[in-house]
């Protein structure tokens, strides 16, 4: 299997058009960083890897999405991440998750205490 093409997304996003027909979608830094193995035959790792990347990325916009529309705690994202996704069912979801959970904290994306103090007051003024 090997990289055949890649279209480059305004959205910071690269897909790649893999030789077996599969298309995978990834952050472009992550893509960059992996040292773009374009029309190289690529191991098992480096598929598996491109593959986890993939999934991330579902996960990521996923969760964006959730954010954008209000705060969710992190147990909430977990939960609905969980339930909504086709690819919760990926060996390596719940590590993904985490890890993405993760950056979104320190992005400052996702606060328990704001979803907290938010929740409180929603409640006081109804």
């Amino acid at each position: 299997v090997s990289v055949e093409g890649v279209q480059y997304s305004n959205d910071g996003t690269v897909t790649l058009n893999l030789s077996d027909n599969r298309k995978l979608k990834l952050a472009l830094e992550k893509w960059s960083e992996l040292g773009q193995p374009l029309n190289k035959t690529l191991s098992d790792k480096e598929q598996k890897v491109l593959e986890q990347e993939s999934c991330y990325t579902l996960i990521r916009n996923k969760m964006l999405s959730f954010l954008a529309r209000r705060e969710h705690s992190a147990e909430e994202l977990r939960r609905k991440l969980k339930q909504s996704s086709s690819i919760s069912k990926t060996v390596d979801f719940s590590d993904l998750l985490e890890r993405c959970l993760q950056e979104m904290q320190e992005k400052g994306f996702q606060s328990d205490d704001r979803f907290a103090r938010q929740y409180v007051e929603s409640k006081l003024v109804n």
